[in-house]
């Protein structure tokens, strides 16, 4: 700090105390940003909606091996009919019982064609075997996908919390300087400062710098200055509202 006649020149404590209020809502509001921006949130996301798409077809999945085991079902129970039939068949024919020719005709003939429709069932089952068994893989896959997305969901979580515990413990602490600071400034200033703060993109305090607001960025006059200063070192923007704080700590006499 500059001198003055060999006295210390002391700062404006409201600037002073006013710019220390800003910075610590600016870090309050930081932290919080960092809060929702967490790399581990974002993955985490990623990976929740990777895990529901990945529901969504082993649901479908499993709908198609239900109407594959059903299929299989009613083959089974067609074949165990025709296997039934030809039996019957079979033991007339071995019989010591005389048929007459049209009757053998007629029996050989059925035997014939429920041998090609066992075969048909048997060929039928084959693809379905196949089917279930390409699905049961696809499932196994997607199995194995699902629990080692959910296991680095887990350690994500518990990275994610571990840094949401320590950001909101500073946060707390900022919050708690905010409290200690507030009792070197009047209570009609903070109520506007915070008044300002709530529509002016969180700044309810700007620094004057070259001639300029440093937020709102316009130029303030050395009239408005004067005429709206309520402290040595601090005054009212002429153009958005904001608390303007001149830096005369490190200022020279």
């Amino acid at each position: 700090m500059a001198l003055k006649n060999g006295v210390k020149k002391e700062p404006d404590d409201v600037g002073k105390w006013l710019l220390m209020l800003q910075d610590c809502d600016f870090e309050v509001e930081r932290l919080e940003y960092s809060k929702t921006t967490l790399p581990e949130r974002v993955a985490l996301t990623d990976i929740r909606e990777r895990m529901r798409d990945m529901s969504a077809r082993t649901a479908e999945f499993r709908v198609k091996k239900d109407a594959i085991t059903t299929k299989q079902r009613n083959l089974q129970m067609e074949v165990n009919t025709v296997v039934a039939r030809r039996k019957i068949f079979d033991r007339k024919m071995s019989s010591k019982k005389l048929f007459s020719t049209r009757e053998i005709e007629a029996m050989t003939k059925e035997i014939e064609g429920l041998t090609v429709r066992a075969e048909q069932l048997q060929d039928e089952q084959f693809e379905l075997m196949l089917d279930l068994e390409g699905l049961e893989q696809e499932l196994g896959e997607l199995q194995t996908e699902v629990d080692q997305l959910s296991t680095r969901s887990d350690q994500l979580l518990k990275i994610a919390n571990s840094k949401l515990t320590s950001l909101d413990a500073k946060i707390q602490s900022s919050l708690k300087r905010r409290t200690a600071i507030e009792q070197h400034i009047p209570s009609e200033i903070i109520y506007r400062y915070d008044t300002i703060r709530m529509r002016a993109g969180g700044v309810g305090a700007a620094r004057l710098q070259n001639g300029k607001c440093s937020g709102c960025h316009l130029i303030v006059t050395p009239a408005s200055v004067a005429s709206t200063r309520i402290a040595a070192s601090v005054s009212i923007c002429e153009n958005c509202g904001r608390f303007l704080i001149e830096d005369i700590w490190n200022s020279s006499s």
